[in-house]
């Protein structure tokens, strides 16, 4: 029994260094297409280059809503849904299984899908139809991110956030940050411990 509570200590162990080594990704470019950008202080690298945030590539970061220099928001009146803003990842990832959304506290995404392309652009897949709410925070320390969950995909190097509607009807649509993750394949560490868990029982019959 002590041989047991060992093995499943050691899952344990295990699988909490596993998730809390769950991977942030941060797109090194993205394009707007036809949304483009108000001006500089509200660029489209706002959304990937970390500013307004409270920490630096962590889902549990809060976004500030001072909205120069640190938000993208598309051409006054532009956006004619459905709309398309591209990221580049900068390599290829295995195990992409998250979508986290920084979403501005007014001209906020509300519909998306969204579709995953490898380094030559070939279709690998896309999800459903997701809703994002508005955050709506006054407080100093900013808004949070959401956070969206799919199945892993594999050779991924771009993703497309296909906008389907804003929370703003005239046609604005803004966003602080976005940021994916990975989840980790279980390490070797994990699966043989699941090994030897097997084989104990084996031997217990």
């Amino acid at each position: 029994m002590k041989k047991v509570n060992k093995v499943i200590s050691l899952l344990i162990a295990v699988s909490g260094s596993q998730l809390s080594a769950q991977s942030y990704i941060s797109p090194s470019g993205v394009n707007t297409f036809t949304l483009g950008e108000r001006s500089s202080p509200m660029a489209a690298t706002n959304m990937i280059d970390g500013s307004g945030l409270s920490v630096q590539n962590d889902i549990s970061a809060t976004h500030v809503t001072t909205w120069s220099g640190n938000e993208w928001y598309s051409i006054l009146d532009s956006a004619s849904f459905p709309e398309t803003i591209r990221f580049d990842l900068g390599s290829s990832y295995n195990d992409l299984a998250e979508f986290y959304l920084w979403n501005e506290e007014s001209n906020g995404v509300r519909d998306f899908s969204l579709s995953f392309f490898d380094a030559g652009l070939n279709a690998l897949g896309q999800t459903g139809s997701y809703t994002a709410i508005l955050n709506t925070s006054t407080s100093a320390a900013g808004y949070t991110a959401q956070a969206f969950n799919f199945a892993a995909v594999d050779a991924v190097r771009y993703v497309d956030l296909n906008v389907a509607s804003s929370h703003r009807s005239n046609g604005t649509l803004a966003i602080g940050e976005v940021g994916f993750g990975q989840v980790p394949e279980p390490s070797s560490a994990l699966l043989m411990g699941i090994a030897a868990l097997g084989a104990f029982a084996r031997r217990r019959r």
